[in-house]
């Protein structure tokens, strides 16, 4: 089982323009009721890339379970990232089946929570929970 595609992020659902496909919620949006879901928590989100990440290679270790995180949009890999609260130190990135943040967040909503596991070694894992805000 590999993966197809090209290797850039018109692969990705909601790379266009970052809003979900027609449907609202889908398989392209991470929510499954077909509505909005700008309000939904997130739960157990496994996060991407975290051994490539500033928090790790900073610290060469994953955050506490418990420690506060944020949500943001980073320009550098245009994808979205989790951060610390404290330090705005990135600890990974979030899976694309959650682009659809990336445009709820250019609308003002927000996203925090904490980190809820995390396991270190040569491949470390974080799993975080995400609340929704709007301004």
């Amino acid at each position: 089982m590999g993966s197809t595609g090209t290797g850039s992020f018109s692969d990705y659902p909601g790379s266009q323009g970052g809003r979900p496909e027609k449907g609202g919620g889908g398989s392209s949006g991470g929510g499954g009721s077909g509505g909005d879901n700008c309000e939904m928590v997130i739960s157990g989100m496994m996060l991407e890339d975290v051994a490539n990440c500033e928090y790790f290679l900073n610290h060469d270790l994953v955050p506490k379970a418990g420690t506060q995180v944020q949500a943001r949009v980073r320009l550098v890999k245009g994808r979205v990232a989790v951060e610390t609260t404290v330090k705005g130190e990135v600890i990974g990135y979030v899976p694309t089946k959650y682009n659809y943040l990336r445009a709820r967040m250019t609308d003002g909503w927000q996203y925090s929570g904490n980190v809820v596991e995390a396991t270190g070694g040569q491949l470390p894992k974080v799993k975080i929970d995400l609340s929704p805000s709007h301004d």
